[in-house]
């Protein structure tokens, strides 16, 4: 009796010290998965927190782009990141109320900065990710505009006429300024006409009958013939020309470097000042229908779209018309101090006696009416005008044919995670 309770004690003991070592070993268990689920939880917190900041970061810079409402207000130079807060002291620009996703949210700080030697003014942005208590923080650097401007000036715009392909200077049209073609060019100009200024052409120059004389020089890229296509020696045509016609120097482009017309990028430029698309209206008849200082105008891509131009409009404006232009009238558009450009995929014709202080920019030929263009004009083909048209040079700056490169401004030159 004595050994069998002896017997049954131990196997109790055992027993408890089995359960014990179970409870132990469940015990480690749960609390090994409840520490990874608390590391899971955690890290997926953090990931959360980087995309936010992440997104916060890409969100900026379309916002910068292409929303038409960028962020204006930019803090100094600031470099203790880490204390950045919601509520603090410099405040987010674009805080939670935007960039909120399920549990996470955001907010973005915008600061100057300008490495010394540096091209650019570039930008520095701190973005931060919050989620559940946890917070990540992304820094980036983003280029901003160039310290000389958009771009190199348009060579087209050093003269009052410039054609990519042919220019007839008509009976009575009257250049004050230089004019130039990378085509042939045929001179006119009688009863009343004239030219104060330079001419150049890539190719060929006609000097009609009745033409009267240039108060400039010509320079040519092969020949100069006569009303009667008689080729002319360079003493002959200096007759014309009050200080002389010379062949374009060897070794020397013959033809005027020049960019095409990019739709595109006005359509952006427009899209980024919150103008949208001004779709197929034909008229242009109140000053109230511009909103932006850049008007695009898109056709859908009708051939024989024509905006017409019927009310003086005051500048600095640009309109980019995807198709014609009709100047209409006597219409006012600019002045030499606040001008305005207008530019068309296809033919800008007058109308009356429009007057344009700023530049014209037509993809087709530019002409009819009578014209007084105090500015520049560049268009594929010059026409025939009437009267006594006016084509006078005037020095414009060229911020309003010369678009932003919106893949270069606000690049990402750097990116690192905190």
């Amino acid at each position: 009796m004595h050994k069998g309770n002896k017997k049954h004690g131990m196997i109790f003991i055992v027993a408890l010290l089995s359960m014990l070592g179970m409870v132990i070993v469940g015990t480690s268990f749960v609390a090994s998965a409840s520490q990874q689920l608390q590391d899971s939880r955690r890290d997926l917190d953090m990931l959360q927190a980087t995309a936010v900041a992440d997104a916060g970061l890409n969100y900026f810079i379309w916002k910068q782009r292409y929303s038409g409402s960028p962020v204006t207000t930019i803090h100094d130079s600031f470099s203790n990141i880490f204390a950045l807060s919601p509520d603090g002291s410099p405040a987010p620009q674009i805080t939670a109320n935007t960039l909120t996703f399920e549990e996470a949210t955001g907010d973005v700080w915008l600061f100057k900065y300008t490495p010394e030697g540096a091209v650019y003014d570039s930008y520095q942005v701190v973005s931060k990710g919050y989620c559940r208590g946890r917070n990540r923080t992304v820094r980036a650097v983003l280029q901003g505009p160039v310290n000389s401007g958009v771009g190199p000036r348009p060579p087209w715009m050093d003269y009052a006429i410039f054609a990519d392909a042919s220019m007839v200077i008509d009976t009575s049209t009257n250049v004050h300024g230089n004019l130039a073609s990378n085509g042939n060019i045929i001179l006119n100009m009688s009863g009343g006409g004239g030219i104060t200024g330079n001419v150049r052409s890539a190719t060929t120059v006609k000097i009609g009958k009745n033409a009267t004389s240039v108060t400039g020089s010509l320079l040519y890229g092969t020949s100069v013939f006569d009303s009667k296509n008689k080729i002319l020696t360079d003493a002959q045509a200096s007759a014309f020309f009050s200080t002389g016609a010379t062949p374009i120097p060897a070794g020397q482009s013959k033809t005027i470097p020049v960019d095409g017309m990019n739709p595109e990028t006005y359509y952006h430029w427009a899209d980024s000042l919150g103008n949208e698309a001004f779709y197929n209206n034909t008229t242009l008849s109140d000053p109230a229908q511009v909103t932006t200082p850049v008007l695009y105008v898109n056709a859908d891509a009708d051939p024989g779209f024509i905006l017409r131009i019927t009310t003086d409009l005051v500048g600095p404006l640009t309109i980019f018309v995807n198709g014609n232009v009709e100047l209409r009238g006597n219409v006012t558009l600019g002045t030499t101090a606040n001008p305005i450009a207008v530019i068309a995929t296809g033919n800008i014709s007058c109308s009356g006696t429009p007057t344009v202080n700023g530049m014209i920019w037509a993809n087709g030929t530019f002409g009819g009416g009578t014209p007084n263009v105090n500015g520049s004009v560049r268009c594929q083909v010059v026409g025939t005008f009437q009267g006594n048209p006016q084509l006078n040079w005037h020095n414009f700056d060229d911020d309003l044919i010369n678009p932003p490169d919106f893949n270069d401004l606000w690049k990402q030159e750097s990116w690192e995670l905190l």
